[in-house]
């Protein structure tokens, strides 16, 4: 998955971060043939896949981290205005 547009998703209107996780634990469901009564997160923890909000949340939080080393006034800024 391309996730360099990350930190961008959180300022949509309406994240379609629900739809995603859901993609994200049928396929991993899926690739493991794993049965219904095993859980998503015990999968994702056997897989050592993130939860999709989560990933996203620890991208935006290296993007604002890197925003204050930007010598534009308006740019380190921008991390306020984006949540």
């Amino acid at each position: 998955m391309k996730d360099y547009a990350g930190p961008i998703r959180r300022s949509a209107v309406h994240p379609p971060v629900r739809k995603l996780q859901i993609l994200q634990s049928k396929c991993l469901r899926i690739a493991n043939n794993a049965p219904l009564y095993i859980g998503n997160m015990q999968i994702h923890e056997d897989m050592g896949a993130p939860f999709f909000a989560d990933h996203i949340s620890s991208l935006t939080e290296i993007f604002d981290s890197k925003l204050a080393d930007v010598g534009n006034r308006l740019v380190t800024q921008l991390g306020r205005f984006l949540r």
